[in-house]
């Protein structure tokens, strides 16, 4: 039996999740990389800071979570009923409060795109010395395949598939909206500086992404499912 939990409000979920694992069930749990690190949650027609920042973080560091997923969902500004200047914002850390909340009009279509920015979140947060690269790349890769069982991923191993993502650790720079390949053209994240952005990504052995540019040509298989 698999229970994937998808969203968490308060610190129960974590606690009670490791209770549980001593029965005789086999629990999968994600998190978001956006409250695992910032503990923010979008609900219509709120996007509101939780009180305990530290809760995922450390459910993760405990292997209480398993994986990290992103809630990637790309609705345009327009989609929103916002224009350029009012896209919802997630304020970094240091500049926020318990107290912050960012509203979006009623009756909206709730989400944000997290695809293009989840890998140089968590990267940034292992540069800080928050957990270390292999931490993160268990939360994003291996773990997820062996909660699902997807054959030949998650690992460096001969004959495995060759999906592989080259990032630059050295570099930091800030996320901007024109930069951004999604098409929605957005990102709550905009404006923080972070560090791990991809700088070539192999999929089966074939270069998909390098200098900035998607070659359109490469394309993955099916996964194959254990």
């Amino acid at each position: 039996v698999h229970e994937h939990v998808i969203y968490r409000r308060g610190a129960t979920r974590p606690a009670s999740l490791a209770d549980v694992r001593n029965a005789d069930l086999e629990i999968v749990a994600r998190s978001s990389h956006a409250a695992t690190l910032y503990s923010a949650r979008q609900a219509i027609p709120d996007l509101v800071w939780l009180e305990n920042s530290s809760t995922d973080t450390q459910a993760l560091l405990d292997g209480v979570i398993d994986f990290i997923a992103t809630d990637h969902a790309p609705h345009t500004l327009a989609e929103k009923g916002l224009d350029a200047s009012q896209y919802p914002q997630i304020v970094e850390p240091e500049k926020s409060s318990a107290n912050t909340v960012l509203l979006e009009p009623a009756n909206v279509p709730s989400g944000m795109p997290g695809v293009e920015t989840s890998m140089p979140l968590m990267l940034t947060e292992a540069m800080k010395g928050r957990c270390t690269l292999h931490q993160v790349s268990q939360w994003m890769s291996g773990n997820v395949a062996k909660a699902y069982k997807i054959a030949n991923k998650g690992e460096i191993r001969i004959g495995w598939d060759a999906d592989l993502v080259l990032v630059d650790l050295q570099t930091y720079k800030p996320v901007q909206n024109e930069d951004l390949l999604t098409k929605c053209g957005w990102s709550s994240f905009a404006g923080w500086s972070l560090t791990g952005w991809a700088v070539t990504t192999i999929v089966g052995g074939q270069v998909v992404f390098a200098n900035g540019k998607v070659d359109p040509d490469v394309r993955g298989q099916a996964l194959q499912f254990g």
